[in-house]
């Protein structure tokens, strides 16, 4: 009985956050509850979930997309940011049922707020789905800081394979947009050496998430791949999905774009950009969590 009713908690707190979310397609410009959410999203071969970290009625709508899908594709496949190449063997461990959890978080470099994705991991974990642990390590977008990507060539052939086969690409678009956005956070100069090293960092990083989502596409052309990233790595079909690709061009791609509202914002459909994103989740300012 007990279990039951914190049960009935739980669905009420997800329903409850999901509806203080709004989701929109880009193109039609029309708002969408979650079945015609999901339905929509069903049609595309790899859907890229771009959240802000720690917002937690956007972490509930990423959990609730999953039933729906997996209806759809029972071969459905995940991929996260949130967990880097190097943890791989123990996040299938826990999967399998192999280590508990906590052995899977007793490990280097688990994200703070990992209890908002644990409810997408149990869920694979019930279905018996891959889950792909997608970034590289962080490690290395700290060595690429400092040194640049010199570093990468020298590694012995185990720390290799833990970076992408091509580590960098050109993306001037991605680029101008990172330096703004540093600009603004750090006050970085354009042209800045530091700069250019900080680009790479977070180039690696879409290098090595579009290699490890090509891969799962390659194992496995018919499922419906769904990857959990930070919005900056997907927005505007950009850094990760750039990278993607040049992997695969032919390729359906969703990309989820989220955005702050403010509760006085009353002309939503201004901030639908179909070059941004094929659809929209627009997440009230006040809802905001911590950022990484």
């Amino acid at each position: 009985m007990k279990q039951m009713i914190i049960l009935i908690l739980l669905i009420f707190l997800a329903t409850s956050l999901i509806a203080r979310v709004k989701i929109f397609n880009s193109e039609s410009k029309e708002e969408l509850d979650l079945d015609s959410f999901v339905n929509q999203l069903s049609a595309y071969d790899v859907i890229f979930f771009g959240e802000m970290h720690g917002t937690k009625p956007v972490h509930a709508l990423e959990h609730a997309i999953l039933p729906g899908l997996w209806e759809t594709d029972n071969s459905l496949i995940l991929s996260f940011e949130m967990w880097e190449r190097d943890h791989q063997d123990k996040l299938d461990a826990y999967l399998k049922d192999i280590i508990s959890l906590d052995e899977l978080l007793n490990q280097d470099r688990v994200w703070d707020n990992y209890d908002d994705y644990l409810p997408m991991l149990n869920f694979a974990k019930e279905k018996g789905l891959k889950v792909v642990a997608a970034n590289v390590p962080r490690f290395f977008a700290a060595q690429t800081v400092r040194e640049g990507l010199s570093f990468v060539d020298d590694l012995e052939p185990e720390q290799r394979k833990l970076i992408a086969e091509t580590p960098y690409f050109e993306d001037e678009a991605y680029e101008t947009l990172f330096a703004e956005v540093m600009d603004m956070g750090k006050g970085f100069s354009p042209d800045s050496d530091m700069l250019k090293r900080f680009f790479q960092a977070q180039v690696i990083k879409d290098a090595t998430m579009a290699e490890s989502i090509a891969d799962a596409h390659k194992e496995s052309p018919e499922s419906l791949i769904v990857h959990y990233n930070g919005d900056f790595h997907s927005r505007g079909y950009l850094g990760t999905v750039t990278a993607l690709k040049s992997h695969f061009p032919e390729l359906k791609i969703a990309v989820i774009t989220t955005i702050l509202i403010d509760d006085d914002d009353t002309d939503l459909s201004s901030h639908l950009d179909e070059n941004q994103g094929s659809h929209f989740i627009m997440v009230n300012r006040k809802d905001l969590g911590g950022q990484r």
